[in-house]
């Protein structure tokens, strides 16, 4: 419905007049300003809806003058709380220009976050949307006639959708070539906001929609220690992930969801995550679940000794649990324009058997290169907290060396009916000598392949993947550990990485 109120019907003269810089409010009967302020009242005062409406300020010729489209999202959608605007020169149908008054209202004073000198004006996300298209999205509204500068490696960006000359925070270009899947920035020059204020050139990452395999599964809490469990406070259930590329990737629309029914059908956990929310390769992100919505009262916040900045790494689900059964289950993880991202069926027999109490101990990926599902790539957590929720896995290595120079092997993975595994080294300085132990994913030592003997320039040794005592080691991952040094001057240096055994 429409409302259409002539304020000179109740004017209290034949001219009336506003003065720059002077305030006038329109209210219900009741309301107190100071009486500096032009006050017309009316009644009934139109309804406003909590979810959401438009207010529109027209002349007597019905031409608008101003206008705003107003969304929850704008906030006061609470009972004496008004939304405000911001800056006087930003365009009223931002939503960024509106924020809500603390605790009650301005009307009559100048408004509670009042800015002259708003944030710079900035891109927060630039997505691969086909095969030679980006959209970016900006803090607030830009003009669009100063988005003509946009380079993209050596390349020129096009505008797609400015030439309407509409102001708004989301633009769509085109690149002249398809765009390949690696880590690129876009150079965006002297760009503009409506009220024609210039802001210096700025770089934004390229961002893509995660694909299969790009994010995985790289840490699980299925069992959490709850009711005050001796000194400890009470931890919640978790999935963590890894951003296994080099880009940065899109969060929002990612979920989990268990094993699909005869129909297909799944029961999905969707988390609350920002709309611009991005992960940077070779970071983690968390699922986890807490009735309360703030992040520094939460159970996993306590438990973990996490820091007030995580927050933006760590997306909640409102409920008390991810439902995560103590006996293992599939668990996926999704995104809901590319369908399943990574799948796991974790065990409790994953876990070190050495451990008698494995309650309050996630389950740690080992190394993200090999296969999600392999059970040798999982195993508990030595912290002493229990978990490293976003934060490097404790276990964590990886199949090749950080320094391929120095440690490498060949062939990975490997079988003793065929041979045996070289180890290949460099030692990273003159006169080393060299120590190579062999562990199972568990920890416990497998073999002392080499202890205190001189290290060649270029070197190698071999293990027919037999233990000390000269049995055949079972399959699986095994974990290499190289040190080289030189007592003389005490220099170490040491490489830990992954060779598979495999039958």
């Amino acid at each position: 419905s429409q409302s259409l109120i002539p304020l000179s019907d109740h004017l209290t003269s034949e001219s009336a007049y506003l003065f720059p810089g002077q305030i006038t409010v329109f209210s219900e009967h009741g309301l107190i300003v100071p009486d500096s302020v032009l006050h017309l009242t009316f009644d009934p005062f139109p309804a406003f809806s909590r979810n959401g409406d438009t207010v529109i300020l027209m002349d007597k010729n019905e031409t608008v003058l101003d206008a705003v489209t107003y969304t929850p999202d704008f906030g006061g959608n609470r009972d004496g709380i008004s939304i405000e605007r911001t800056d006087p020169l930003g365009v009223s149908s931002d939503p960024s220009n509106w924020k809500e008054h603390p605790d009650s209202h301005s009307a009559g004073y100048i408004n509670f976050h009042y800015d002259e000198n708003p944030d710079p004006l900035q891109p927060v996300l630039a997505l691969k949307t086909g095969s030679n298209k980006i959209i970016i999205w900006f803090n607030r509204f830009v003009s669009s006639e100063s988005l003509t500068r946009l380079t993209f490696g050596n390349q020129r960006l096009t505008p797609v959708d400015t030439a309407n000359g509409q102001d708004g925070n989301k633009f769509t270009f085109q690149s002249p070539a398809e765009i390949e899947k690696k880590y690129q920035k876009i150079t965006l020059q002297s760009m503009l906001d409506p009220a024609g204020r210039d802001y210096s050139a700025s770089t934004i990452p390229l961002s893509f929609i995660p694909e299969k395999g790009d994010l995985l599964i790289n840490e699980i809490m299925y069992q959490p220690l709850s009711g005050r469990y001796g000194a400890f406070s009470d931890q919640s259930q978790y999935i963590e992930f890894v951003n296994a590329t080099e880009v940065p990737l899109l969060l929002n629309g990612l979920h989990i969801h268990d094993e699909p029914d005869k129909h297909g059908q799944t029961r999905s956990i969707i988390p609350v995550i920002p709309e611009y929310s991005v992960l940077n390769p070779g970071d983690f992100g968390v699922f986890y679940p807490d009735t309360s919505s703030s992040f520094q009262n939460s159970r996993i916040f306590d438990a973990f000794s996490l820091h007030p900045e995580d927050s933006t790494r760590f997306y909640r689900a409102s409920r008390l649990t991810l439902g995560l059964p103590v006996s293992g289950a599939p668990v996926y993880l999704a995104h809901k324009q590319t369908g399943v991202l990574d799948r796991v069926h974790y065990s409790p027999t994953w876990h070190n058997r050495s451990l008698i109490e494995t309650r309050g101990i996630s389950l740690e990926r080992i190394c993200k290169n090999l296969p999600t599902q392999m059970e040798n790539n999982w195993s508990s957590s030595s912290i002493a907290s229990g978990g490293t929720p976003g934060k490097e896995n404790a276990l964590v290595v990886q199949t090749t060396p950080s320094d391929t120079y120095t440690v490498e092997l060949v062939p990975n993975p490997f079988s003793p009916s065929d041979g045996h595994m070289a180890i290949h080294y460099h030692p990273p300085f003159t006169d080393a000598l060299i120590r190579i132990r062999i562990f199972d994913r568990n920890g416990r030592l497998a073999r002392n392949l080499v202890d205190g003997d001189r290290a060649e320039p270029h070197g190698r040794r071999l293990w027919d993947g037999r233990m000390n005592d000269g049995r055949l080691c079972r399959q699986g991952l095994y974990v290499i550990y190289v040190e080289f040094f030189r007592p003389a001057d005490k220099k170490h240096h040491s490489v830990r990485t992954v060779g598979v055994l495999a039958y």
